[in-house]
């Protein structure tokens, strides 16, 4: 097939599809006179997994801040759900069921994994600190529930017995199971995940897609950055990579990594690194 055919092949793969869960509509970010996404159009289908990919400085981390909000835009607007939720805090989306990772795991060394777990409960508890003084047997009854569920998860990735153990004792792993595991506390609709698979042992990498996979089976959605392009192909339903905070292409994994211009934009990364 020509290169001047496979564009072509994209797009077409990419109107096909319905109108997914988010859309990225004008999307930017600018940091002074460096632009670090500028997205047109993104649609995420509302079933399966995206990768969002790209090689290094792609705006790929950038483009997670601006989704799910730790970041303001420069212009444009993100829908969830149906609904634009531009201006929304994070704590705000993870109550509405979009809800994120992030490639340096963010588990607290001084507290323990319960502890840890329990604050990922803490957007979808919508208890008041005076319910704890004039309704403490509400209060009690949600700290147990929540407890019961923090375990059900570390039991799920087989940590469990660690649930005491503070956060620092655990290995780079241990955290990365232990991030995701307190992302499921607010029992989110839309995953993001940053980088899940980097930087763990093969055991852990494959228990991770293991759980990818469940969680899309039982109807979640899953966005997830990934910049290795043999991993991408295992786990993802569609793609849609970045180059220099712009979209350069999206649409099947077997169909965007085919694309000549994905391949010249890693192969000059990995000339240059």
């Amino acid at each position: 097939m020509s290169s001047s055919s496979e564009p072509a092949t994209t797009v077409t793969a990419v109107a096909e599809r319905p109108r997914g869960i988010l859309q990225l509509d004008t999307l930017s970010k600018s940091f002074g006179g460096l632009t670090a996404v500028d997205i047109e159009h993104v649609e995420v289908p509302d079933s399966g997994v995206t990768a969002l990919i790209g090689p290094n400085g792609a705006g790929k981390t950038t483009a997670f801040d601006l989704i799910s909000g730790f970041v303001a835009p420069s212009t444009g607007n993100v829908t969830f759900a149906g609904q634009v939720v531009t201006h929304w805090s994070p704590e705000r989306r993870a109550r509405h069921g979009l809800v994120r990772t992030f490639q340096l795991t963010r588990v607290f060394d001084r507290l323990t994994v319960m502890e840890n777990m329990l604050i990922g409960a803490m957007p979808s508890t919508h208890m008041r600190l005076t319910d704890s003084i004039l309704r403490p047997a509400m209060t009690r009854r949600a700290v147990r529930q929540n407890r019961d569920k923090a375990m059900e998860l570390l039991r799920s990735v087989r940590i469990d017995h660690m649930a005491d153990a503070l956060g620092r004792e655990l290995s780079g792993g241990q955290k990365k199971l232990v991030e995701y595991s307190r992302a499921l506390m607010c029992d989110p609709t839309l995953l993001l995940l940053d980088e899940p698979l980097a930087g763990v042992t093969p055991p852990v990498r494959e228990e991770m897609v293991e759980h990818i996979r469940a969680f899309v089976d039982e109807g979640g959605v899953i966005v997830l950055v990934e910049h290795d392009l043999p991993r991408v192909m295992r786990v993802a339903d569609h793609v849609v990579v970045l180059d220099r905070g712009r979209v350069l292409a999206q649409g099947r994994p077997d169909v965007v990594t085919s694309d000549e211009r994905v391949l010249q934009a890693y192969l000059g990364s990995a000339h240059h690194e």
